[in-house]
């Protein structure tokens, strides 16, 4: 992707900038709140790197990847708050 040839962009920004600003519902940008998500709800809390997590998404979800990726955050991140 352009994007990561520019300093300081990273794969989660790359996919934040792709999905956020440039309407590509595919992207999927994975964060601590996405990965706990995705490990505890199809990985069996296995820990597969942030870039499998993404290709994997991406191939399952297709053009929802966007709302496969929003709504464990949401849920994951709201968890957090109420337990601490």
């Amino acid at each position: 992707m352009r994007l990561m040839g520019s300093h300081g962009i990273g794969p989660k920004i790359a996919d934040c900038i792709a999905l956020f600003s440039l309407d590509k519902r595919e992207a999927f940008p994975v964060d601590r709140w996405v990965r706990r998500a995705m490990n505890d709800l199809y990985f069996e809390g296995a820990a597969p790197p942030d870039e499998t997590l993404a290709i994997w998404a991406r191939d399952r979800f297709g053009k929802y990847a966007e709302y496969a990726n929003q709504l464990p955050f949401h849920a994951q991140r709201d968890a957090a708050n109420r337990a601490g």
